[in-house]
């Protein structure tokens, strides 16, 4: 990279298809995993419902079963007593009546059979854990009368239940279910836990079966679920991220085509037009940026086109500053001094003081109609034609008509030239006055309070090209005294515009009366300086060209 170049950044980004893939996949990811949460505890609460319902089932069935326990048939295996109550009936007995209760063999076989009730239960294929028989006194639980644990067959093992997240019981129909864990000795079990009453002969209920359902089903069944519902996430996620990717590069393929008109303008070609491809948002903007294009190649031309002006205007100036003379004659006697623009617009005036043959000076003040590069170049031919014409003729009258057929073959139609020239001998001060349609010299005579104007007839350079301009030109005379002055001006002084007004010729005849006691260059400063004032700017402007001379007294 060159010193001082901008440092230039390569930015690198993810496409927007694939953004917007990713937005897509993430939302349908984040909607499946709301939904799959949503489905599965739906799931879980049905499978839940569905086994407490069973296990409620498995409750009645079982209480229906154990109604003869509580029928009267009953009261011969010791009518349903706690080990505690046996306990305390076996020690009221006296030995006879010990021996006959222990030796009761129906009492026996039927305690036998109660115990293979509760143990069938649990029996091959079943998810059952544990079956409970539990005595109701007084309408609360009291003692567990008989149970059967899984794998725990002859036997009581130490045995208690927690329900699962705090739950209460739910009632379905006459009994409950609840959802808990079920301790038996050092293994616990998931569990839903279902009761049912057992009433008596009367409708009373005398008891409660508690039977424990393996859970297993729940997390199962939610398990399994969960899988399915992630792999059909995945899927989902998969295609929408696909489908998406694929939407995407469809509608971004637009965007894409206008990167590259964007590219191709942003290299610098100017002339490459964008093809609007939809009519919508983005063909909007496909629009707007070739309208700009278009505005940008048209600013380019009128730059280049100004730039063109430019130069051609600082070559006019060029050529307008090579119209006058670096330095005026010296001519012993005599002082002369000019007043010109020197802002460097170019302008259709311009002035000259010509060595002549037999020691004449010529005094010779010029400006072309127009304005401009065109004024410049007219004015340019006229004053070198002149000088050509000059170097062999004295005469004003005879320079002028010269000059005329020269330029006048040249000149467009409606272009024209006026020309002010003046031959002075310096050793008489005879001076005769040529005048091609210009504002009239002014003659200061010294002593003379007040300016004459010397007139002298004549049409502007460029209007004929020879019988009417030769008839209607005359030549004037007048005789510069020691202390006299002679004034040249362009017609730019009197229309020189100034506080909503112009100067006007009576305006600029009184300032040059004014000054013109002082010397030549002191007067044109002073002449200057004035119209710069009243004009209100630095510039006066290409129009504004004075040229005066001075018969020293």
């Amino acid at each position: 990279m060159a010193p001082g170049a901008p440092e230039v950044r390569q930015v690198k980004g993810v496409p927007l298809a694939a953004k917007l893939a990713a937005v897509i996949s993430l939302i349908v990811a984040v909607f499946m995993v709301g939904f799959g949460f949503a489905l599965v505890g739906f799931v879980e609460e049905t499978v839940l419902g569905e086994m407490q319902q069973a296990a409620v089932d498995a409750a009645r069935t079982a209480a229906q079963a154990d109604m003869d326990a509580w029928t009267p048939h009953f009261g011969t295996v010791d009518q349903g007593l706690s080990a505690g109550e046996i306990q305390a009936k076996v020690d009221a007995m006296s030995p006879y009546d010990f021996r006959l209760y222990d030796n009761d063999e129906t009492r026996k076989a039927q305690i036998a059979w109660n115990r293979q009730r509760f143990v069938r239960f649990l029996g091959p294929g079943t998810r059952l854990v544990a079956v409970e028989l539990f005595r109701w006194v007084g309408g609360q639980r009291t003692s567990l009368v008989g149970a059967s644990y899984i794998d725990e067959e002859g036997r009581t093992p130490e045995t208690s239940f927690a329900p699962a997240r705090g739950l209460a019981p739910r009632t379905v129909g006459r009994g409950s279910a609840q959802e808990g864990f079920l301790y038996i000795g050092r293994d616990n079990w998931h569990v839903i836990r279902g009761s049912y009453p057992i009433l008596d002969g009367d409708g009373e209920q005398e008891g409660e079966i508690a039977v424990h359902l393996r859970a297993d089903a729940i997390d199962e069944a939610t398990d399994g679920f969960v899988t399915k519902v992630a792999y059909a996430g995945m899927i989902f996620v998969l295609l929408g991220a696909a489908l998406s990717f694929l939407l995407g590069r469809r509608i971004t393929r637009p965007l894409r085509l206008l990167q590259d008109d964007i590219r191709a303008v942003a290299a610098g070609d100017l002339d490459h037009h964008t093809r609007p491809r939809s009519t919508d948002e983005i063909g909007q903007l496909a629009r707007t940026f070739d309208h700009m294009t278009r505005s940008l190649a048209e600013a380019r031309d009128l730059e280049r086109s100004a730039a063109a002006s430019r130069r051609e205007l600082a070559v006019a100036a060029e050529v307008t500053g090579s119209l006058f003379p670096r330095e005026l004659p010296a001519v012993p006697g005599w002082g002369c001094a000019g007043l010109h623009d020197t802002s460097g617009k170019p302008g259709g005036s311009t002035y000259d003081v010509l060595r002549m043959p037999d020691g004449k000076l010529g005094l010779l003040l010029a400006e072309a109609s127009g304005s401009g590069v065109p004024a410049a170049l007219v004015i340019a031919m006229t004053r070198s034609t002149l000088r050509v014409v000059a170097e062999h003729e004295t005469d004003p009258g005879t320079i002028l008509r010269e000059v005329n057929a020269w330029i006048s073959e040249d000149l467009r139609q409606g272009m024209y030239v006026t020309a002010l020239l003046v031959v002075v001998d310096p050793e008489t001060g005879r001076a005769e006055v040529a005048n091609a349609g210009h504002p009239p010299l002014l003659h200061k005579h010294a002593g003379i309070d007040g300016i004459e104007t010397v007139l002298s007839e004549g049409i502007a350079l460029g209007f004929d090209e020879g019988p009417v301009f030769d008839q209607t030109l005359k030549v004037a005379e007048t005789v510069i005294e020691p202390g006299d002055k002679i004034l040249l001006s362009s017609s730019g002084v009197v229309s020189l515009p100034g506080g909503g007004d112009v100067l006007g010729e009576a305006r600029f005849v009184n300032l040059v009366k004014r000054e013109a006691e002082r010397d030549v260059d002191t007067m044109m400063k002073r002449v200057g300086a004035t119209l710069r004032k009243f004009h209100g700017a630095e510039s006066l402007g290409p129009d504004v060209t004075l040229l005066t001379l001075e018969r020293e007294a």
